[in-house]
């Protein structure tokens, strides 16, 4: 639910710059009403607050007790929780991922200024508030992605407050200096590298927040499963196994992983991957700088060399010093023809957590190689379908992640337990499962499994001459894309690093066929609340690009339509959404699942130029474009 309200412009900034100035968080906060029994100690229901400036703290009190009253005034109109609220200069959004506690953030809005001439021939400064460049489901969905993350590594809040005591009315000071402990180390280190303005970051990292998995052939994802049992029978312990490749997509996971929680994963796994590239490239780069200095004090030494006999003329002198001169090796001038600055990793496998290897620098500034522990415990559901999730039944496990020969990021989940404890400290251990996983017969399965991923590409790289376009499954949470460049790399930017864009190029759209996007999904989601309804939906930018969604329920719809928006030749393009009647049968065949049909389905966006085709080619051929292109983001 979302509240709107109009508060007046302010010009009163006393130099403001011209142009264009991205939305920024001004707070962020975390707090529970329940823990103030009184208006005396009501600051204690803050649980942690943030801010761009310093806040005094009658005005975060303010400023909460604000957040409060929206709630309790939309609660009277929705029974569904106040989301978002939209004034003039700021965008107030809240969550509660649980009962009693909610995550609320202040985002100051874009500003667009600029100089225009009154009737007069005056000057004026014009402000506009760019209130549609910010999307709630995207600012919504961030605050999720952040919950979910946080209970990962911690647990569930309600759990770290009552956790003997679950029928405590109000939890005593040591567990609340805990949790708030837990919530600021969590958040310092994230909230502040959100970056607003990017919205192909917020639409694929937050709204459909999903697993890519990579598409490799049946018999090796079988071969790969069987693997899976092999470690198993060879250490029980390690109850789960995750395969991700290098750049985030999903390879294998357990079957008794739940989805939810291996998106989770997968986002923490990236995120410690992350780092360790990030180490490896100071560890090359301190490595270069330390080579060229022992070079450079070489060649000084040498040419600061005295003789070690005098000459016999000056037409010897230069005679011996022209020779020696001409006899010095030819340092590299073109980069070229030198290595590669950073080598590649994927030399050794390594272990990311669990027992490492650390580089130290000791007294002297040499570095030498450490082993320690880096305990890594994470928080997962094991309900099952005949047993729903319940929000405190997590199970603490430890996580152990290993990067193989060919970057391939192997992860594997022990129970915290006593015995799991002794485990992790045995070297044996981690030699053990180290050469399982690197066996012959596994790494040529890896091999092949590369060779499957280049293969896609290859395809994607094809299909995107055309279209670009990204599919979506709900069951499975997976995500594809033709969004790709020269490379074969997908330019979709997926959240990892708490929160940070990963390192790939430039969006695959611009920031208006995103929001059209937004706007399409939005479009299925509110004509579907409860079971199928709308099927497609069309539109055009305002850059003129056709932008197709298409809904795909496996189990067939009793009711079936289409909706699309397509302006006169006379109107300026726009987006209006008008629904044609539909006469054509659904005769889409897919594989079939347990799930209702309300929430068994796929989404296929596809973005065209309008100058590459028109209207009356989509409506003859989107079956055939649609059943192309699943036939190139899918290997059978």
């Amino acid at each position: 639910m979302a509240i709107h309200d109009t508060t007046l412009i302010d010009n009163g900034s006393d130099a403001p710059s011209l142009g264009l100035t991205p939305p920024v968080l001004s707070y962020f906060c975390v707090y529970n009403p329940c823990l103030s029994q009184s208006e005396e100690n009501t600051k204690d229901q803050i649980l942690y607050y943030t801010a761009n400036k310093v806040i005094p703290a009658d005005v975060k009190m303010k400023q909460v007790g604000l957040a409060q009253a929206l709630v309790s005034v939309a609660s009277t109109f929705s029974s569904q929780p106040t989301q978002n609220v939209h004034s003039q200069k700021n965008r107030m959004v809240f969550l509660q991922p649980e009962p009693g506690f909610w995550f609320h953030m202040c985002v100051e809005l874009g500003i667009h200024r600029r100089q225009i001439k009154d009737p007069k021939g005056n000057e004026k400064l014009v402000t506009e508030y760019l209130d549609t460049e910010l999307n709630d489901h995207a600012l919504s969905g961030l605050l999720q992605v952040a919950y979910e993350q946080f209970k990962l590594l911690n647990g569930t809040m309600t759990w770290m407050l009552y956790e003997d005591d679950p029928q405590d009315t109000m939890p005593n000071r040591q567990r609340i200096r805990s949790l708030m402990h837990a919530i600021e180390e969590f958040f310092s280190s994230w909230i502040w590298k959100w970056d607003f303005a990017r919205l192909d970051t917020l639409l694929f990292g937050t709204v459909f927040n999903s697993v890519p998995t990579q598409s490799i052939h049946r018999a090796n994802y079988l071969r790969l499963q069987a693997v899976d049992q092999r470690i198993h029978q060879q250490y029980p312990l390690l109850h789960h196994c995750l395969v991700l490749d290098d750049k985030g997509s999903l390879i294998y996971h357990s079957p008794s992983l739940q989805l939810l929680d291996v998106r989770s994963l997968r986002k923490y796994i990236l995120k410690r991957w992350d780092a360790y590239l990030l180490e490896e490239k100071k560890r090359c780069q301190r490595t270069m700088e330390k080579q060229a200095l022992e070079k450079k004090e070489k060649a000084s030494t040498y040419f600061s060399k005295p003789s070690q006999s005098a000459p016999v003329s000056s037409a010897a002198s230069i005679e011996s010093t022209t020779s020696h001169t001409t006899t010095l090796p030819d340092l590299p001038t073109n980069e070229s023809t030198s290595p590669s600055p950073f080598p590649d990793p994927a030399h050794d496998g390594e272990f990311l957590t669990g027992m490492i290897q650390d580089l130290v620098q000791d007294m002297n500034g040499e570095e030498r190689t450490v082993v320690k522990q880096d305990i890594v415990r994470v928080y997962l559901d094991t309900s099952s379908e005949s047993q729903p999730a319940c929000m405190d039944a997590l199970t603490e496990y430890i996580l152990i992640i290993y990067k193989d020969p060919g970057n391939f990021l192997w992860s594997f989940l022990l129970p915290s337990t006593n015995e799991a404890q002794e485990t992790l400290g045995d070297i044996d251990f981690y030699t053990g499962l180290e050469q399982l996983v690197c066996q012959p017969d596994t790494r040529s399965l890896m091999t092949m499994i590369s060779q499957d991923v280049k293969n896609m590409k290859k395809k994607t790289m094809a299909v995107s001459k055309h279209y670009k376009c990204f599919y979506y499954d709900h069951a499975s949470l997976d995500l594809k894309s033709t969004a790709v460049d020269s490379q074969g790399h997908v330019t979709m930017h997926t959240m990892s690093a708490y929160g940070c864009p990963r390192p790939f190029v430039d969006p695959p759209f611009p920031n208006d066929i995103l929001l059209q996007l937004l706007q399409v999904k939005l479009d299925f989601e509110v004509s579907n609340p409860c079971g199928p309804g709308t099927e497609e939906v069309y539109t055009r930018s305002t850059t003129n690009h056709w932008i197709i969604g298409k809904r795909i329920y496996h189990q067939q719809p009793p009711i079936a339509s289409k909706e699309y928006s397509t302006p006169d030749s006379d109107d300026p393009p726009g987006d209006d959404h008008q629904a044609p009647p539909d006469d054509s049968p659904r005769q889409d065949s897919f594989h079939t699942s347990t799930l209702d049909a309300g929430s068994d389905f796929s989404e296929i966006y596809l973005v065209a130029a309008k100058k590459d085709i028109t209207m009356a080619d989509i409506e003859d051929n989107i079956q055939k474009i649609i059943r192309s292109l699943l036939d190139v983001l899918h290997t059978d």
